[in-house]
């Protein structure tokens, strides 16, 4: 009985200590590098309505500002270290002389745990512009899960696909034929792509307690963005402005 209530407490205390993602570098496949400058502007978070989770059974976890630093880092290094631009830099200022610029914006990033498993998501919008017009722009969510791991390990799983996804993208606006872009996965390393935060949300523990309600509710037939407060796509305008 007592190893049993040590485990208890133990377990919260694993998840806490260990929420934090890591700084990495990504190996891409060989590539010409586009003879122009990428600035990639510092990683945003969107502003929503938070979740009030009422079942105590759950840790739940979130983007944290370590996550954010290194999140940025792993992009820009991913890209300058593999030559996908001339040169790419981290810019703050958006009147910079730059040739091509990055902006991107985590719209969600939630992790749940309960006993042994955890589970993750986190929906993602970014935009390319060139000479002050976007030539290319998406929104995609990843979503994995893992059991006997930590909090932290899973966020690096998805924080590597994130940026997988962004440089493959990046590499394919110097690939002007449709036959010779670089095919984009519909997985990464066991983490999966899904084209909306909404789907990506059904691998979430289907009976969860949020907010006032007295009962779990199906959340596969729960629309994750409205409960978040989301539009429905992001607006760049206020942004790359």
């Amino acid at each position: 009985m007592k190893k049993f209530v040590m485990l208890l407490v133990i377990i919260p205390f694993f998840y806490c200590a260990t929420t934090n993602s890591d700084y990495f570098v990504l190996e891409l496949q060989k590539n010409k590098a586009i003879n122009k400058i990428l600035g990639i502007y510092p990683l945003q978070i969107e502003k929503h309505d938070p979740l009030e989770f009422q079942d105590e059974s759950f840790l739940f976890n979130q983007f944290e500002k370590k996550d954010r630093l290194n999140l940025n880092a792993s992009l820009i290094q991913t890209a300058s270290k593999n030559g996908i631009f001339k040169k790419t830099i981290l810019t703050k200022n958006k009147r910079d002389k730059i040739d091509v610029k990055l902006f991107w914006t985590i719209r969600d990033y939630t992790i749940l745990a309960k006993g042994s498993q955890i589970w993750g998501i986190a929906g993602i919008a970014y935009c390319i512009v060139h000479k002050d017009q976007i030539i290319f722009s998406e929104e995609f969510s990843v979503s994995s899960s893992c059991f006997h791991c930590i909090i932290g390990g899973l966020k690096n799983k998805l924080n590597r696909a994130i940026v997988n996804r962004i440089s493959l993208q990046l590499m394919n606006l110097g690939r002007k034929k449709s036959d010779s872009r670089i095919p984009i996965p519909e997985e990464y390393e066991g983490v999966q792509y899904r084209a909306d935060l909404d789907i990506a949300a059904q691998i979430l523990p289907q009976e969860i307690t949020l907010g006032q309600e007295s009962d779990g509710y199906r959340l596969k037939n729960v629309r994750w963005k409205s409960r978040l407060g989301l539009s429905e796509t992001y607006s760049w305008d206020a942004i790359i402005k």
